[in-house]
Order: C-alpha cells, then structure tokens, then sequence
C-alpha cells in the first residue's frame, strides 16, 4: 500500500506542475507526439501511485494538447490514448467513415 505523506503529495503535485508545463510546450522541446507519450506515462504513473486527482486533472490537460493538435491521429492508432475507433457509413457518401469516440469507464 502506497502511504500518502505530505512529501508524496507534494511529489505528485510537483510532477502534475512539470507535465502542465510540458503539455503548453515550456519544459521540454521536443515533437509533438513525443511530448504526448511523456504525459500519458506521467498520467499512468500518477494513477498507479493512488494519486486520483493529479492523474485526473492531467488527463483534462492531455485531452486539451490533443485537440489543438490534430496531427496526432497517427497516436490514436497506435493506441497510445484512451479511444476506440468504430467505423460508420456516411449519408452523404455511403462509403465507410472512421468515427472515434472516448471510452467511459
């Protein structure tokens, strides 16, 4: 069991700080989908430690970095997000479109 101390909370918050700062692009430079992987392990990490809330709140953050960055469908593919991908046929078109939705848990 992980003992939540004022220092381990601190730690938490501190690293929750950083990936905010990586996510607006001020603590590392570095591609955008390298940017992404970093702050969905510090979310997983945060989140294996017990510390809901930082992990929680970090995820609202990820999720703003994704949608002003559009480029990054290529990361959806490889599964590297909380999504799921269901194909639907188009009205206008009859052809197949690919639809991504976010999976509740």
């Amino acid at each position: 069991m992980y003992v939540f101390s004022k220092e381990n909370i601190e730690r938490a918050n501190g690293n929750l700080r950083y990936a905010i700062r990586v996510s607006k692009g001020e603590a590392l430079k570095c591609p955008d989908g390298v940017r992404l992987s970093i702050l969905i392990r510090l979310k997983d990490d945060l989140e294996s430690l017990g510390f809901k809330w930082q992990s929680k709140t970090l995820n609202y953050h990820i999720h703003r970095f994704q949608r002003t960055h559009n480029d990054l469908q290529a990361c959806h593919k490889a599964g590297l997000t909380n999504t799921k991908r269901e194909k639907k046929v188009s009205k206008k078109t009859g052809g197949d479109v690919l639809v991504w939705y976010k999976n509740i848990p």
